[in-house]
């Protein structure tokens, strides 16, 4: 649904074509997320719940937050390197 927010905030249509583009959406990023959790990329922790939100924030704060590029870099190095697996030594106490 955040999603489906957001894209109505960006101008888009409300008579479904929305609700269609956010599940095509939906579908793409959990495809790209089991891929990308059987390379090893990302952690087998990360859920397709958590990472749809973390698209629907971004946009959120893209859009209204009027950051610069090296803000929006910096947000996107933090986001990725927080859905990287890493090495047993490298992980952060929690």
């Amino acid at each position: 649904m955040a999603i489906t927010g957001a894209l109505l905030d960006a101008g888009g249509d409300r008579d479904g074509g929305v609700v269609r583009a956010s599940e095509g959406l939906r579908r793409a990023v959990g495809a790209l997320l089991r891929r990308a959790q059987q390379a090893g990329a990302v952690r087998d922790d990360v859920e397709l719940p958590g990472v749809h939100a973390l698209l629907a924030g971004l946009s959120h704060a893209a859009a209204r937050g009027r950051l610069d590029e090296e803000a929006r870099t910096r947000l996107l190095a933090v986001v990725f390197d927080g859905l990287a697996t890493r090495a047993p030594d490298q992980r952060r106490a929690g």
